[in-house]
């Protein structure tokens, strides 16, 4: 739309309730959709506004954007949201590094998909001291099929972050990221190499199910087959609304 026309809006409202096991325990929700021109854009913020309730939660979907700048319309929305919800396998490649106003409620479709596979990596260096994780720890390698790339690049950020919880210095280490080709039948990699004998190795086969885990960390070598699954859309989208 050229926005010359006459500004327009439409709107679908849809609603639900699910009764639980009480008369009292029941559970609403209720979903706005808009269609509006780009004349219209400037009442969005008046009419979504009057659809709400003071007391209840706003969860904002951004869909499809092409650039985050675009992003700075709608500031009601950004702060007034308690989730803010993209999925980077769409979005912009910037658009992390856009300065949403409440960067705590900003949340990734494509990190949230990742879920199992973050479970089961922490899971399995649970067992392992702290020390003996990062001691000695040069280079970080995530490896991932160019279709997993924003799944891929959020398990990098979820490494970083918690090798930073653990004390180690970003500045000290070697960070990399591979593709994959499909033909290896190997659809996310993760290691960690060491100074010394010391070594940490993940991959998993998203076609099978079936990941392997092989690490010596100092106390002797530890091999694991595990499983491996993407949460479905429906679920990523609930993780990344209410965690």
């Amino acid at each position: 739309d050229d926005g010359r026309g006459v500004p327009e809006m439409r709107a679908k409202v849809y609603g639900e309730c699910f009764l639980g096991k009480s008369k009292g325990d029941t559970r609403c929700c209720e979903f706005v959709l808009l269609q509006y021109s780009v004349a219209a854009r400037r009442f969005l913020e008046s009419q979504v506004s009057i659809c709400l309730l003071p007391d209840l939660p706003l969860f904002y979907w951004v869909h499809r954007f092409t650039v985050p700048s675009r992003l700075a319309d709608y500031q009601y929305l950004l702060r007034r949201a308690q989730r803010v919800i993209f999925d980077m396998a769409v979005a912009p490649a910037d658009t992390l590094d856009y300065a949403w106003p409440t960067r705590s409620a900003v949340r990734d479709l494509a990190y949230a998909r990742m879920l199992p596979v973050r479970q089961s990596i922490g899971q399995f260096l649970s067992r392992y001291d702290l020390r003996q994780l990062t001691d000695g720890l040069k280079r970080v390698v995530v490896s991932y099929e160019a279709v997993h790339t924003a799944e891929g690049r959020a398990l990098m950020r979820w490494v970083r972050g918690r090798l930073v919880d653990c004390g180690v210095s970003e500045a000290e280490l070697s960070w990399e990221e591979r593709i994959l080709p499909h033909k290896e039948g190997i659809c996310f990699g993760l290691s960690f190499e060491y100074r010394g004998a010391k070594q940490f190795a993940w991959r998993g086969n998203c076609d099978t199910g079936v990941s392997h885990f092989c690490a010596d960390l100092g106390t002797g070598v530890m091999e694991l087959p595990s499983h491996i699954q993407l949460l479905s859309q429906e679920n990523a989208l609930a993780e990344a609304m209410y965690f």
